[in-house]
Parts: C-alpha cells; sequence; structure tokens
C-alpha cells in the first residue's frame, strides 16, 4: 500500500536513580548539557527532519507539512494498573510530573535550524522522572481533538473525517543486551524506553556527536495515513464557452460534494490487551456531507482544472459523489438553471501493493476530473388533431323510471 510516513526522532530522558521526580530541574544554558551531566533532568523532545518544500493545501507529507498543526501525544508504561478508567475520563499517573496522558503539542519551525521542526508542548517543557523505572510506550496522533474516551485498557479519540489528514503513530522500544561494567560475565537486557535504557544505548553509541538528535534507540515514530485522500477537479467541456461560441450557455461548477458518508470516527490509539486494534477507525452513527462549496468558479477557456481541497474519508468500498452546477442561458439574460448529477465511484487501485483491487484505502490518494457539458436544446413541435364527430345528427334517447 502507497503510505507516505513521518519519521519523529525523540531525544527523551536520562533518568537516574536516587534522586526523586520531586526535585526542581536544574537549569542550564546548553539545553543539552544533560548528555553529560548525569545530574541534570532530560527535557522530553520529539524532533524531525529536513524542512522540505511542498505545496500548499495538500496532505501530510513531509516535515514542512507540518508545520502549525497540533499533534497529541500519550505516555503509557507497562507498570501502571491501568491506562484508563471508564468513569471521570480520568488517566492513571505516568509518572512523569506536570504530563497530562493527551498531552499537545504544536510543531514549529527548529529556532536553531531554518531547515528542521520541532514539537513545543504546551506549558512544557516537561523532563523524565530521575527514579522510574517504567517501561515508556509512546502514541502520537493528529487530528488533535478533546473528544478522549479512555476505557480501562483502552484509549479512544473522536476525529473529524473531511478536512483534515488523519495519522497515527507507536514508539515501542527493542530491546538489546550489554555486558555488566562490574563483571563481564553477566549480560544484562534493557528494554522499554526508561532512564536506564537511555543512558545504555547513548553509551553504547559509538557514532555520537553530541546531537541528541542522533543519539541511538530513542524513540521512533512512523506516523500512518489511516485516511484515504480524495481530490476533485473540474472543467467545462470547450465547447460550450461563450467567449468563443457567441449566444452559448455557459456552465459553472459550484461544488463537488461526497454524500452519505461517515463524518465522525473513532481512532483507537492504544490498546493494553489487543494491539492490533491500535491505529485503527471504526466509523460513528453520524453521515453527512463533505465538501460542499468545495468549488465556485466560473471555468473558461483558460482556465485549468480547479483542485479542490483534499478530501479525507473513511477507507470503504466506494462513494456517492454530487456535482452542483449552473447553466446561464446565453440567449436570455438573467437566466440560470441550476442541476444536481449523482455518480458512485469505485475505483480500481493502478499503483501500489493494492493494485488491481478496487476501493478506497487507507495511505491512497485519488485524483479525479470531472468534464461537463451543457444540455442539449431541444425544440419539440407539437399538433393536436381535432375530435371527429361519432354522428352525423344529434342522437336522441328517451330515458323513464324503471316504475312508470
Amino acid at each position: 500500500m502507497k503510505r507516505f510516513s513521518i519519521i519523529l526522532l525523540g531525544a527523551l530522558a536520562i533518568l537516574m536513580a536516587g534522586c526523586s521526580k520531586d526535585i526542581e530541574p536544574v537549569s542550564s544554558p546548553d539545553p543539552d548539557a544533560w548528555i553529560y551531566d548525569a545530574s541534570l533532568p532530560v527535557p522530553i523532545r520529539f524532533n524531525s527532519g529536513s524542512l522540505l518544500d511542498t505545496k500548499a493545501g495538500g496532505p501530510i507529507n513531509k516535515a514542512s507539512d507540518m508545520v502549525g498543526k497540533e499533534f497529541g501525544f500519550f505516555a503509557f508504561h507497562n507498570n501502571m494498573p491501568g491506562w484508563g478508567i471508564s468513569t471521570g475520563n480520568s488517566f492513571y499517573d505516568n509518572g512523569i510530573d506536570g504530563w497530562s496522558q493527551n498531552m499537545v503539542a504544536t510543531c514549529t519551525v527548529h529556532p536553531d535550524d531554518d531547515k528542521r521542526v520541532q514539537f513545543e508542548f504546551d506549558g512544557g517543557p516537561y523532563y523524565y522522572p530521575q527514579t522510574s523505572e517504567n517501561n515508556y510506550t509512546f502514541y502520537g496522533y493528529h487530528a488533535r481533538t478533546t473528544e478522549v474516551r479512555p476505557n480501562t485498557g483502552l484509549i479512544n479519540v473522536v476525529v473529524e473525517l473531511g478536512y483534515d489528514d488523519i495519522l497515527w503513530a507507536r514508539a515501542e522500544a527493542e530491546s538489546f543486551e550489554l555486558q555488566d561494567e562490574d563483571d563481564p560475565a553477566v549480560t544484562n537486557t534493557y528494554e522499554g524506553y526508561n532512564g536506564r535504557y537511555i543512558r545504555k544505548s547513548l553509551m553504547e553509541d559509538n557514532d555520537h556527536d553530541g546531537n541528541p538528535d542522533n543519539i541511538a534507540r530513542h524513540p521512533f515514530m512512523t506516523f500512518e495515513h489511516l485516511t484515504s485522500c480524495v481530490y476533485f477537479s473540474a472543467e467545462t467541456e470547450k465547447s460550450v464557452y461563450a467567449e468563443s461560441h457567441e449566444g452559448k450557455d455557459v456552465v459553472t461548477v459550484t461544488a463537488i460534494n461526497i454524500i452519505d458518508t461517515p463524518i465522525k470516527a473513532n481512532l483507537c490509539v492504544a490498546n493494553r490487551n489487543d494491539s492490533s486494534q491500535e491505529g485503527t477507525l471504526t466509523a460513528r452513527s453520524e453521515v453527512g456531507s463533505i465538501g460542499s462549496g468545495a468549488i465556485d468558479v466560473v471555468l473558461t477557456e483558460a482556465t485549468q482544472p480547479l483542485y479542490a481541497t483534499p478530501f479525507f474519508i473513511l477507507p470503504s468500498e466506494s462513494i456517492t459523489v454530487e456535482i452542483e452546477y449552473t447553466v446561464a442561458s446565453g440567449e436570455e439574460s438573467g437566466k440560470t438553471v441550476d442541476f444536481v448529477s449523482t455518480y458512485t465511484l469505485t475505483p480500481e487501485v493502478k499503483n501500489g501493493d493494492k493494485a488491481g483491487q478496487t476501493g478506497f484505502f487507507a495511505g491512497y490518494k485519488y485524483n479525479y476530473n470531472f468534464v461537463v457539458y451543457t444540455p442539449e436544446r431541444i425544440t419539440i413541435e407539437a399538433e393536436v388533431t381535432p375530435y371527429e364527430s361519432a354522428f352525423d345528427e344529434g342522437v336522441y334517447k328517451d330515458v323513464y323510471p324503471d316504475n312508470e
């Protein structure tokens, strides 16, 4: 399946034993001093790679598309008694001081390098607990939502379909082994993102150059597209252009709508008991229209096909599309007629691992171009033949009551 991915590299916490998580962070003029000074707490940071140019208005394909957008982040560890409870919409404490479970981060251009981006957390910076032995797993998603619906071991959020790219990512540490520093005959296993894990992975990283973005074995999040991205364009067939055909009717496409489609979905961000459910969308009961007013121009002979804002829909076998357009009379000034045409689209995928299959698949982009023709004027001449008399003269009939 064709999938556009965003890679986030996290420079996370070095956790030191013997210190309380309640100790106030020690300030330092060097934001990366924690790499070399174990007495300093480690800030939570997520950074991405190069800031590449992209066309405005498209889906999120690269780092620059993320700038200005909000992302939600969750952090859970394996020792938590539960990841969420059904009453009160609350969470268990994950041990990170000041970190609410559904953390908000906005993607911005990196202050020290305008070719990179970073995430800024609301109310941050935040630091990892220095005494924690917990093995953290990280989850991220976009578009940001305030509708969080936790249940025991399960985190759902409600996302709106239509105009937001829906993304999801999960980062779980890969275990590795190292010989014990005091006893080379002993091999220690390091697993899960925590202070012990990060400290040892940093020490093992022979290529470490002092840049925390290049440290090995820190959270590596690849965001997946969960929706199908659909573009529409519309153009008027050249024979109906008024400027080249005087007296012709002028056709104007006013909207392209996807109708009878889910407009909200549940996104399963985390599922403690069934990880296969994570990163899946389930339609909610709300059904409506997406795209009203997306196209509102008069297309002329010199106009290129107009691509509307991309629509992000729940993957499905087919969609129903309405094209709204008006026809202005080229002969009668001020006279216009509105039209609506409805089509069912069931595409056959031409590229990627879904090639040859039909339907709308997550992570795929679909481009449709509609060509609109003016209605033909049809003149119908008619006449009515007269009735022929059935009698030469009037026929009279006397009618008497039965008792006369």
